[in-house]
């Protein structure tokens, strides 16, 4: 392993950052800055909080969240292959996540006018 990628882990278990006034401990593995970043929370603490439900906290999600997701996925790739700390990727994914669902959840009447006015070719 890179000294880089040491670094960020010892970073991610030893450090906190604030989001809105809240604090959280960032997250140790790559799937949890993922949730972390769309869900607000890590997958342990979406357990903990339904102990009924089966599976990850990705199988409830709806279609936006997911292509969300997927995104983030790819973008999270890029910053780790640029060297990004885990601390300033999960933030900037976090601000990411806000606006790619603003974007996908908004009304979608202006989303069905904006396909009909769009050639198909």
């Amino acid at each position: 392993m890179s000294l880089l990628y040491e670094l960020g882990q010892q970073l991610a278990r030893e450090n906190r950052f604030e989001n809105w006034g809240v604090k959280y401990t960032v997250p140790g593995t790559p799937g949890d800055v993922l949730n972390m970043a769309l869900f607000g929370q890590c997958a342990k603490t979406w357990r903990d909080a339904n102990p009924d439900k089966k599976g990850k906290i990705r199988d409830y999600a709806n279609v936006s969240q997911l292509v969300c997701l997927s995104n983030l996925e790819n973008l999270n790739a890029l910053f780790i292959s640029e060297g990004m700390l885990q601390p300033e990727r999960l933030l900037k994914l976090n601000r990411i996540a806000i606006q790619q669902m603003k974007l996908l959840t908004d009304d979608t009447r202006n989303s069905e006018q904006i396909l009909r006015k769009r050639p198909i070719i």
